[in-house]
């Protein structure tokens, strides 16, 4: 067994400080071979079918003592533990091409929140509280890394209103074209959607590539891995409508006109590339007064991203003291200009 101790015989995980496997219950620590890999990305035109044909990892779990391990279907009692209690764990249909381990632990990934929480001046004092104690997940989630560039085409005629010397409102129009070209480099994309969403990767995006490793089952034990469910090709063609329309914005934005009679704006997509990866994350949900909410941390740089309560009674405060300081500066005004 990969992640058997030679010591004591017990179950190994991956180790965030020592990247290695390590023992929970005597410590020894137990190495494997690792392999750097890199971000190459690959014509999206070439791109396989990462869902069909058979899994090729399995993991089972044991619900006695929670141990990840890759066996043989048939076998029925746990290896660490020898209880009689594995259940299918999950499945890898498709290899990625690079894994980024994991390098901030439990402790370390709570304490990020913890700090996070602690400047989010409206969240309530029990949900900071809630961050020291709440378990967290530890997960591999699925991700296509696109490289891509947006070239669009803009055209239109402009509305400018204005008031005339006269008190009267009139308008100018005014014809534009032009083109701009966007570059997107290591954008993000779900692999899946179910575990986290593609814009929720972005969030605590910001991974390092260089320190991407070549697959190995070892960086899984401890952790949860999660199967690819999209196609590279689907998930680009939905997110690149939601990228269309926020250029369209943009561009809308940029030129500032009051309306418009007439806009077009096309987009194509040009030197389309992505690679297949597993990325670290650490994922807190929980129930705050009969709501839930989640929270995620990059496992490699313990950047957070969460949703969280807003505390009634401290928005009410920030009102109210407002409310005063207005107050009182109206009885100056009042009392000096009288």
């Amino acid at each position: 067994m990969k992640n058997k101790c030679s010591g004591c015989g017990g179950d190994c995980r991956f180790d965030t400080e020592s990247g290695e496997l390590k023992c929970k219950y005597c410590g020894s620590l137990k190495h494997f071979e690792k392999e750097m890999a890199q971000n190459v990305k690959m014509q999206l035109s070439s791109a396989p079918n990462l869902t069909s044909g058979e899994a090729q990892e399995r993991f089972k779990y044991c619900q006695t003592c929670k141990t990840a391990s890759i066996v043989e279907n048939k076998t029925t009692s746990c290896p660490s533990c020898g209880a009689n209690n594995l259940v299918d764990g999950s499945k890898i249909s498709h290899i990625p091409n690079g894994i980024i381990p994991f390098s901030i632990n439990e402790e370390k990934a709570k304490e990020c929140l913890r700090l996070w929480l602690k400047k989010r001046k409206f969240a309530p004092l029990a949900l900071k509280k809630l961050a020291k104690t709440q378990e967290m997940t530890g997960f591999y989630v699925p991700a296509f890394v696109f490289d891509m560039d947006a070239k669009t085409h803009y055209s239109g005629v402009g509305i400018n209103k204005y008031k005339t010397s006269d008190g009267h409102y009139s308008s100018r129009r005014y014809s534009f074209s032009d083109t701009r070209t966007d570059k997107y480099r290591d954008y993000l994309l779900s692999g899946n959607s179910n575990v986290m969403q593609g814009y929720e990767l972005r969030q605590i995006g910001d991974y390092n590539y260089d320190k991407l490793n070549v697959y190995s089952s070892e960086y899984l034990y401890g952790f949860i891995a999660a199967d690819v469910i999209a196609q590279p090709k689907s998930a680009f063609d939905t997110e690149s409508k939601q990228i269309e329309d926020g250029i369209r914005r943009q561009v809308k934005n940029s030129l500032g006109y009051d309306e418009y009679s007439f806009f077009s704006c096309d987009t194509t997509f040009e030197n389309v590339r992505y690679n297949y990866v597993y990325l670290p994350v650490w994922a807190n949900i929980y129930d705050y007064k009969g709501k839930q909410y989640k929270g995620f941390i990059n496992g490699q740089t313990g950047k957070v991203s969460a949703k969280y309560p807003k505390s009634f009674w401290k928005i009410l405060l920030l009102i109210l003291g407002i409310g005063a300081g207005i107050a009182a500066i109206v009885a100056l005004c009042m009392k000096f200009f009288g």
